[in-house]
Parts: structure tokens; C-alpha cells; sequence
């Protein structure tokens, strides 16, 4: 910690100094559950092409009589839970962007904070050394 208690403060110390390793790891994992869920959609994607041509095929044997009706039912239902789990893993993505997004953005604004307060520092710096040699030359 930069101060210890009792110690007395003044208005812009450092108190407290965040570890940015919670929020880089933070960020890292919310990406690596957003590129997950790419993965899942593009398997989703599959199973729904797959599941669509047995419909398709299957289909066509059932208007011919080829094909019972039971087993077109089961089918289509395989269909259906294809497209459903497709709509289930387009969810999934966009929250795991979402998340993703939120992750990097509190990032840069803790990185933000910590850049101006590192900027205001050395500018308060500049200033009592310019003022420093301000007086020295004022004296001479």
C-alpha cells in the first residue's frame, strides 16, 4: 500500500494501486469464451446443414412412400433441434462479445486512469522544476 494508516493525505496521493494483471486476465478469458462460442456456432452451423440435407433427403422418400412417417417426424425433429441449438450458440456469441467488449473496455479505463494520473504527475513535476529554476534565475 502506498500510505499507511493514520497517515495523513492530501488531495490527489496515491492510496491504493490496482494490479491491471485481474483485468488483463479478465480480458483474456472473456475472448477465449467468445472465440469458444464462435466454435460452437460454426458446429451448430454443421449439425443444422447435415440435419437439414437428411430432412431434405428424407423428404423426398416420405412423399414417395418410402420412408414411414415415424421416422420423418424424427427427421424433422432432428431438424428443428439443429436450428434451435443454432439460434441458442448466435446467443451465446453475442454475449460472450458483449462480455468481451465490457472486459477490454474497463481495461482502457483503468489504463486511461492510470495514464492521466501518470500524466498529471509529471506535469505537476515540470511545473515545480520550471518554477525551481524560475527562482534560481530570478535570484542570480
Amino acid at each position: 500500500m502506498p500510505v499507511k494508516e493514520g497517515q495523513q493525505v492530501k488531495k490527489g496521493d496515491l492510496l491504493v494501486k490496482i494490479n491491471p494483471d485481474i483485468y488483463i486476465a479478465a480480458v483474456n478469458q472473456a475472448k477465449a469464451g467468445y472465440e469458444s462460442s464462435l466454435a460452437a456456432k460454426a458446429s451448430a452451423v454443421a449439425n443444422l446443414e447435415k440435419a437439414q440435407a437428411d430432412y431434405d433427403r428424407n423428404l423426398e422418400l416420405f412423399h414417395q412412400k418410402l420412408l414411414s412417417e415415424s421416422d420423418f417426424i424424427g427427421f424433422k425433429a432432428a431438424r428443428n433441434v439443429a436450428k434451435a441449438q443454432l439460434d441458442s450458440a448466435d446467443d451465446q456469441v453475442n454475449v460472450a462479445k458483449a462480455l468481451a467488449d465490457s472486459a477490454q473496455d474497463s481495461l482502457i479505463k483503468n489504463d486511461d486512469c492510470f495514464a492521466a494520473r501518470r500524466h498529471r504527475q509529471q506535469t505537476e513535476l515540470a511545473t515545480r522544476r520550471a518554477r525551481a529554476g524560475h527562482r534560481a534565475i530570478c535570484r542570480d
